[in-house]
């Protein structure tokens, strides 16, 4: 049970678009985050985290890198994962077909999908979950305690809502850590400066190098 809520997790949590963190590229299907974070999300200890990334890896599911801090986490078969309206036919009939012998992993796969499916087709619930993920991510970065919220949620459900993305509210957090972190402008990464209508998209498209001696991740 632990195994399968993690993999849950990790779908829910996964890139859908390639995207550019730290001057990387993360890619469709992957995902930086920590064991800290995904137990937040899943609702397990962080020791049944780590156990249970290590039986995802030991069965082909996902590939991690770590460093000090962070983790990218790769489902290795995400495509398998991914329905569209013009696959759906061609996939449920290959679903159908692997039901004969692999009834197990067939129920799992159709059980993430429709969980997934259903996320994505309450757009209020969506973009709540989604300002939740990133406040987790400033949480993380910064070692703050903002709570799940109204006020926390503000200014970043007003950026979702104009069609901003999960992954620029995180790049607007990682790019300014890596400009105010040790500096007196430090007090100012909270969500009221960095999704504040005036700030948001300007911090998005400025361009910053790590420091040196900063990790990536």
């Amino acid at each position: 049970m632990n195994v399968r809520n993690l993999w849950l997790t990790i779908l829910l949590l996964a890139n859908h678009d390639e995207r550019k963190w730290q001057g990387h590229t993360v890619a469709p299907g992957q995902l930086v985050t920590s064991l800290q974070h995904l137990s937040e999300k899943s609702g397990l200890s962080v020791q049944s985290v780590r156990t249970a990334l290590e039986k995802l890896k030991s069965t082909g599911e996902i590939n991690t890198q770590s460093t000090n801090r962070n983790t990218l986490i790769t489902v290795i078969k995400w495509a398998d994962f991914q329905l569209t309206d013009e696959t759906s036919t061609s996939n449920q009939q290959t679903t159908n077909k692997q039901l004969t012998n692999e009834q197990q992993t067939t129920n799992k796969q159709s059980t993430t999908n429709k969980n997934i499916k259903n996320i994505k087709n309450d757009k209020n619930e969506r973009n709540i979950y989604c300002a939740d993920e990133v406040i987790d991510h400033l949480n993380m970065r910064t070692g703050s305690s903002y709570r799940h919220s109204d006020s926390a949620r503000k200014h970043i459900l007003g950026r979702l809502n104009e069609g901003f993305t999960v992954q620029d509210c995180k790049d607007v957090i990682d790019k300014k850590c890596v400009d105010w972190v040790g500096t007196e402008y430090e007090k100012f990464l909270v969500p009221d400066t960095l999704f504040r209508p005036s700030n948001f998209e300007k911090y998005l498209n400025q361009r910053i190098s790590p420091k040196k001696g900063q990790n990536v991740f």
